[in-house]
């Protein structure tokens, strides 16, 4: 039973594949014959005007004769001979500027287009951009890539290899080759980078402890020490301080205050104030505290 059922899946299988090349084939086929077609009856007639006399019919200046495509001429093999025509066509070169004759710009433009679609096969409609090298980073651009996403000064220099060149550069993708002992080198690299940017140790995060009495209260200079500073709750009174960070970035202030008052007479005593704390200017805390006799702020 195995063998039957392979039988049976196998054969329609193949089938398929046998049905999907004999398509290709008929597709390539029919635009072979397509291209040959309009050569004969659009482009041949056009190059037999103007261009056989220097380029056929037995004359071949420059090594170009034209009279040897015809219709049973792959025109793909001759891409280097079409595409010196196009080159010259586009620039008015050929034919030549002291010929009275010359083709119309419609003319020009059917042999043109005739050279980009049937000779380099260009289809607007489905691009084909030809083969496309994947391109690793060269030294520098390595070096420069982790500068700017890990912060860390890797010396390429000293891990890595110099790059091979060509053509006077040392950034084209088909030169830069990856051989076994420069994978070693980029997998040992790629730890050392790790060690550089990721911290193993847990950070502690700096704070910086300034009391009331190292705030200066109005007008007085006499500032310094430690401790709280103390503020009269029925008078308008403020306080400041300069103080510089060492670094540029985010900062969490937190703001702690108490309320220290006994009452004298033994009478109740209701009281308001507003504290208004800001930091170069910007207002960050405003609150009014109420106080009762019972020792509480709210």
């Amino acid at each position: 039973m195995p063998n039957g059922n392979w039988e049976m899946n196998f054969r329609p299988f193949a089938s398929m594949l046998l049905f999907v090349s004999i398509l290709t084939n008929w597709q390539v086929f029919a635009g072979e014959v397509l291209s040959a077609t309009e050569f004969n009856q659009e482009v041949r007639p056009i190059l037999e005007e103007y261009c056989y006399d220097c380029h056929g019919n037995g004359e071949n200046r420059g090594g170009v004769a034209l009279d040897t495509f015809n219709s049973t001429t792959n025109f793909t093999e001759g891409r280097d001979i079409w595409w010196h025509v196009l080159k010259n066509l586009r620039a008015g070169l050929m034919p030549p500027a002291k010929r009275k004759s010359q083709p119309s710009k419609e003319q020009k433009e059917l042999v043109e287009n005739w050279i980009k679609n049937s000779v380099f096969e260009v289809n607007p409609v489905n691009p084909d951009p030809g083969r496309a090298t994947l391109r690793r980073l060269n030294r520098i651009e390595y070096q420069n890539t982790i500068r700017d996403l890990l912060g860390a000064n890797f010396d390429v220099s000293v891990e890595f290899p110099p790059d091979d060149t060509g053509y006077g550069f040392d950034n084209i993708g088909d030169v830069l080759t990856i051989s076994p002992m420069l994978l070693e080198k980029y997998l040992v690299a790629a730890e050392k980078i790790v060690d550089l940017s990721v911290p193993v140790i847990s950070t502690v995060v700096p704070e910086q402890v300034i009391s009331g009495r190292e705030f200066r209260a109005g007008a007085d200079n006499s500032a310094g020490g430690s401790g709280p500073l103390q503020l009269s709750y029925y008078s308008t009174e403020f306080a400041t301080n300069i103080f510089n960070l060492p670094h540029a970035g985010q900062y969490h202030l937190k703001l702690d205050l108490s309320i220290s008052e006994r009452n004298v007479d033994d009478q109740p005593d209701y009281n308001k104030c507003q504290l208004i704390f800001r930091v170069d200017g910007k207002e960050k805390f405003n609150r009014e505290f109420i106080w009762q006799d019972s020792g509480t702020a709210y």
